[in-house]
């Protein structure tokens, strides 16, 4: 499977996210709706590694758990949930970082994003996105 999208991407030029269904949305507070995000802004809007997008700020928001939250963090970040757990204890041991802020629910993650200006997360395809807008990151 995994050489199958690779090849995928190698010949079709999309990235392994775009392969397959996913089965999360990404969504973000409404002061973001006209932003564009890039595949490579997921990333480091995720790893902690910009704070701004087109001039407006951006604030990662991250599910504790879930299929929604394996495939996003497989499809965007590159990363396994330990994975992720071990690049942000690293961070935060070397000074350089922290983790984005994290929720056990869909309701708090879209409660969250839906009253936090540059809330930027991702939730399950099945989820009430009121108060929220959908990104589709390019």
């Amino acid at each position: 499977m995994l050489r199958l999208a690779l090849a995928m991407f190698l010949v079709l030029g999309t990235s392994p996210a775009q392969t397959r269904a996913a089965s999360y949305v990404v969504i973000a507070n409404p002061n973001l709706a006209d932003t564009e995000v890039s595949g490579s802004d997921m990333r480091r809007i995720f790893l902690g590694a910009v704070t701004r997008i087109d001039g407006k700020p951006v604030q990662p928001v991250v599910a504790r758990s879930g299929d929604a939250h394996k495939q996003f963090v497989a499809d965007w970040l590159g990363k396994t949930e330990s994975g992720l757990q071990n690049y942000f204890r690293t961070l935060v041991f070397t000074g350089k970082g922290s983790p984005p802020k994290s929720f056990a629910t869909t309701v708090e993650i879209i409660d969250y994003i839906a009253s936090t200006e540059g809330a930027i997360g991702y939730v399950s395809l099945d989820a009430n996105l009121t108060g929220v807008v959908r990104l589709e990151p390019k």
